[in-house]
């Protein structure tokens, strides 16, 4: 292969070289929620630059103009092409993964990493796993659910409802890590007005200044309905130091005012315009609760310092209180999540609605964004049976039905028409309740397929959309998703009785064995007898329910994250603990489950950093990655945040290979108006690489433990 020397060279340091080639002596090459949560809208509350034209400019091997001027352009990269003995990449560090056996595959190891009830007592369920202090070492932020209160820190002990976690040596064994609080020390619940302790629900991060550092959007949660309890504070932008330290940015339109009271229930990054500056989508829920209007959600466009401007109107995104039946109205949104689902280039953006309303798709046309919720059939499905709903039964002890629909099997509330009215037989009120959407591709053909993470109940029957995986079936200019259910996927629930309930309220996909498939991890919550459920993917769009061999089935599971926190090349997570409806919880324990399976597969961790503003943006969101082998391609997207009180998985990308020790062509398109592509061929697995836009790729080791 010829490699083309561009403006960093390899720049290998001689410490990185002699870590590889002591990896690859020892490894050798082998032969081949929570009691704040509402219901589900069935009955009353619970507990408590320039747009792209679409064509790629195809960069080979890296040969792309020099961001920081170290090269006069493509013309003198080209010129220094030269063809070296093998690729000029490290030796391939090969392995040969054994047959997944019986046993767990996953180990919680809560107190080994200190976080245990008597240890630091983590407690919360939204979750965020990023590197706050670049140390390569994914650490971790907590937000509990009665997070909109300030933390008390004059008790004994304090009261803190937000934790930040850095990831660090074990003082009693250096082979070892554990987390440490530094929440007050990092600044992160700084109030504009002075002091500590300011309130808020969930964080997202990624660099929004394109300093190297990672900021955070920190959504806060405001019940119109009980204004009594608003702590004065709001939605705030803080910017990082890239070690751990947060300030408060200059407040600008990501920051209500006082007088606005708003729901702020989820947000995800993105760049929708391809300047090189982060952009924000945010969801809001109901705009009171027991009423029927939801708030505007909200594109917050980024100006490169950590403030934002509300360009909702300007991108055609504005919804009204109105147009129900035609799904024009605000919805309750649950959850905000970015997917590139036509794969333009340009992200698209997903509302996730509760009550069972419709749920929102909207399509970047470049400057404006275009509904496509109906016509993609991403709204809803199509099932419009409402018969064997229990209150529509109950309706109907009162009033003529036809055909009748029999005797109800629940007691009927008084007067027994109050759960159900003509406007409950619509359409927009036969959708599902969708806390989480999930993007990526689970199919194989490059397209991003969606996952809803819904609530259902047994009462409420067809008329409420199940979870369930739609298939991106787009093709040229429409966008357009299948449903083929649950038997066709194998995503099957097996319920024991008849009163069943499934509170799928988190959702994560990650490759927990690096087969090179993708799986499912179901955050199933807030219900009696709920626990969380693994799905393991083992042909495309194909699942197996794999919860009870994995060691991963978690009590009442909600809240997710998933990252390398141990560096030993795949992935761990952290689940939170629901206290709702009679839970075995006392506390919302935060647990964490290592990984002891997928270090046995071959992989590739990518870190992807773009060149900021006028290239693409510095976390690279968006990004689109392929990575070929063997005949099969692998697509995955660089993400930052998403569906319910903002998730956030570690940025950098594992991806699993199975039994390939190489990658035969890898792939990157980056989110900048040219979408620029560049590729490598024969690049080797089990190594982290990083990729500086326009760059060459630099290797170090997979595993740093």
């Amino acid at each position: 292969m010829k490699m083309k020397r561009t403006w960093g060279g390899w720049r290998w340091t001689m410490a990185v070289v002699a870590a590889l080639l002591t990896m690859a002596v020892l490894n050798g090459c082998a032969a081949s929620d929570n009691d704040n949560e509402l219901d589900d809208g069935d009955e009353e509350a619970a507990d408590d630059a320039d747009a792209p034209d679409g064509d790629e400019d195809v960069v080979e091997d890296g040969d792309a103009e020099a961001p920081d001027g170290d090269s006069d352009g493509d013309d003198e990269a080209i010129e220094e092409e030269e063809t070296d003995e093998g690729s000029g990449f490290p030796e391939a560090i090969c392995k040969a993964p054994p047959a997944l056996t019986a046993g767990s595959w996953f180990r919680r190891a809560t107190e080994e990493v200190g976080i245990a009830p008597d240890q630091l007592a983590v407690t919360g369920n939204r979750l965020a796993a990023v590197d706050l202090d670049g140390d390569d070492y994914p650490d971790l932020v907590v937000h509990n659910v009665a997070s909109m209160m300030r933390d008390d820190l004059e008790a004994d002990p304090p009261v803190r409802y937000k934790r930040v976690l850095l990831n660090r040596p074990d003082p009693n064994d250096a082979t070892k890590r554990v987390f440490i609080d530094v929440t007050d020390e990092s600044g992160y619940t700084a109030i504009r007005d002075g002091g500590l302790g300011r309130a808020a629900n969930f964080a997202i991060f990624a660099d929004l200044d394109n300093d190297g550092a990672l900021d955070a959007f920190s959504g806060a949660y405001i019940d119109k309905a009980n204004p009594q309890n608003d702590p004065g504070d709001r939605s705030e932008i803080l910017l990082g130091d890239g070690e751990g330290n947060f300030s408060l940015a200059e407040a600008s339109a990501t920051t209500p005012g006082p007088e606005d009271l708003w729901s702020t229930t989820s947000a995800a990054f993105t760049d929708v315009n391809l300047d090189g500056i982060l952009d924000i989508w945010v969801g809001f829920f109901y705009e009171e609760w027991g009423y029927l209007p939801g708030l505007q959600n909200r594109l917050y466009i980024g100006q490169g310092d950590g403030t934002f401007e509300d360009d909702t109107d300007t991108w055609n995104l504005t919804t009204t209180y109105r147009g129900f039946d035609e799904g024009d109205n605000h919805k309750p949104t649950y959850g905000a999540t970015v997917c590139d689902v036509n794969d333009d280039g340009r992200p698209d953006l997903v509302g996730s609605s509760y009550g069972r309303q419709f749920n929102e798709l909207w399509r970047n046309d470049g400057e404006q964004f275009a509904d496509v919720s109906q016509s993609s059939r991403f709204a809803s499905d199509d099932n419009l049976d409402f018969s064997d709903n229990e209150f529509y039964k109950c309706y109907c002890t009162v009033h003529a039905c036809d055909p009748d629909p029999g005797e109800p099997r629940v007691q009927c509330p008084l007067p027994a028409d109050s759960y159900w009215s003509e406007d409950d037989e619509k359409s927009y009120r036969l959708g599902g309740n969708t806390f989480t959407t999930v993007c990526g591709d689970w199919t194989g053909d490059g397209l991003p397929d969606l996952f809803n993470a819904e609530i259902a109940h047994w009462h409420i029957g067809q008329s409420s959309d199940p979870s369930q995986l739609l298939v991106n079936a787009s093709e040229d200019d429409e966008i357009l998703f299948e449903r083929p259910g649950r038997e066709a996927t194998g995503l099957v629930r097996n319920h024991t009785g008849s009163d069943w309930n499934e509170g799928d309220i988190t959702a994560m996909r990650f490759d927990f064995d690096l087969d090179g498939y993708p799986d499912l991890y179901l955050g199933n919550s807030d219900y009696p007898g709920a626990w969380g459920l693994l799905f393991r993917q083992i042909d495309d769009g194909l699942f197996q329910d794999v919860t009870s061999p994995s060691g991963a089935r978690h009590s009442r599971a909600n809240g997710l994250a998933w990252a390398d926190f141990d560096r030993d090349g795949d992935l761990d997570f952290v689940v939170g603990s629901s206290l709702a409806r009679e839970s075995p919880w006392t506390t919302a324990e935060v647990h964490y489950y290592r990984n002891d399976v997928g270090q046995d597969s071959n992989a590739i961790r990518l870190t992807l950093i773009g060149n900021g503003a006028g290239s693409a943006n510095k976390s690279a969101v968006g990004a689109r990655v392929k990575v070929k082998t063997g005949g099969r391609t692998q697509t995955e997207w660089v993400e930052a945040g998403y569906g319910h009180f903002g998730m956030q998985h570690e940025i950098p990308l594992t991806i699993g290979l199975g039994a390939a020790c190489a990658i035969d062509e890898l792939e990157i398109r980056w989110p900048d108006s040219e979408l620029t592509v560049q590729k490598w061929e024969d690049v080797p697995a089990n190594y982290h690489v990083t990729i500086e836009e326009g760059g060459e790729p630099l290797f170090a080791p997979l595993a740093l433990q």
